[in-house]
């Protein structure tokens, strides 16, 4: 576990002692207080959370802003990024290798939660959040910083050579994709971090000390190392 402190907003990134599967957090009943049970309830401390909450993760660029008036069920709408400026509500995404992207707009008090995996970052999921921020809030790209949570790496995420067709419209393909004596291996932070870069976020915005190799550090949940049915952890993000 690990935690971003900032006086106007928290990151929490877990790890494998998060111990959640899929079946467990897709299985909870209808107007669950996800506050009142663990592992959840112990971010309520940690993190002075009001209320949190998640999407039903398909892998897609689709969102949704968590509003004072816009509520939902935990785990009950598909999308794949959460955008709020509510101070207390805790915003979060569940990975296992995928690459969870933290946005925080320091000018409107605006924070976005990304869970991207190969088949969002194709689609442009961290692009499409980051113009969804700014359409709803006003969100200039200089006031971002953007932090990247624990995920599969380049130093271990091995694909297969069908895997090449899904990059052929990022002209960035061969830095994100290469050769080796073992294989062929995928950068997915790179991906999401060239994305960015293109649509003009600075490179001082980023923020990479927490990307772990979800793959090679036991200390994380990996679908790759463990299969589908392995654990999850969580990665939430808190306005003060």
């Amino acid at each position: 576990m690990l935690i971003h402190n900032n006086p106007l907003f928290s990151i929490y990134f877990g790890n494998a002692d998060d111990n959640i599967s899929s079946d467990q957090y897709l299985g909870y009943p209808k107007k669950v207080q996800l506050l009142s049970i663990e592992p959840y309830k112990r971010l309520q401390k940690l993190m002075h959370l009001e209320d949190l909450f998640f999407l039903n993760q398909i892998h897609s660029a689709k969102g949704v802003i968590v509003s004072e008036k816009a509520q939902f069920e935990p785990f009950s709408v598909q999308g794949d990024y959460l955008i709020t400026d509510q101070k207390h509500i805790g915003i979060g995404i569940m990975t296992g290798d995928c690459l969870p992207i933290i946005f925080y707009d320091n000018l409107h008090n605006v924070a976005a939660i990304v869970h991207a995996g190969w088949r969002g970052s194709v689609e442009h999921v961290a692009v499409k959040a980051l113009a969804h921020m700014q359409a709803q809030f006003g969100t200039k790209i200089e006031h971002i910083r953007i932090f990247f949570g624990p995920s599969a790496k380049s130093c271990c995420y091995q694909v297969g050579q069908e895997f090449e067709k899904h990059l052929e419209h990022f002209s960035f393909a061969d830095q994100i994709l290469y050769k080796e004596e073992r294989g062929i291996m995928f950068d997915l932070p790179l991906c999401n971090k060239l994305q960015l870069e293109h649509v003009g976020v600075a490179k001082e915005a980023f923020r990479l000390q927490y990307n772990s190799c979800t793959i090679c550090d036991p200390r994380y949940c990996s679908y790759r190392r463990e299969g589908a049915n392995g654990s999850r952890q969580m990665t939430v993000v808190v306005i003060r």
